[in-house]
């Protein structure tokens, strides 16, 4: 099982972001939660109500850092993971009480 994203995740969360709905992780605090590195570099991180919605944040973020607020850096996104073997993805589950 991989851990990518899918280009459906990435779309959706792209065009969710040019129609301003933007996630914020503090008013959701049992959200999936990602880190992306490239090697051992540290990319982005995302978060998002799904694995995969969490995943696509990141991508986008290691993209586009300023994607979120900007919407016009979104273009700079591939949307696909290129060359996956050369991405790690690390989800977090939403804490369990």
């Amino acid at each position: 099982m991989s851990n990518h994203p899918t280009p459906t995740e990435i779309a959706e969360v792209i065009a969710d972001v040019q129609d301003g709905c933007i996630f914020d992780p503090s008013e959701e605090p049992d959200c999936w939660s990602c880190n992306i590195y490239k090697g051992d570099r540290w990319f982005g991180e995302g978060q998002g109500f799904s694995a995969g919605e969490a995943a696509a944040c990141a991508w986008i973020h290691a993209h586009a850092p300023d994607g979120l607020c900007n919407p016009e850096e979104l273009v700079k996104v591939p949307r696909a993971v290129v060359a996956p073997m050369l991405w790690r993805f690390e989800l977090t589950s939403p804490k369990q009480d």
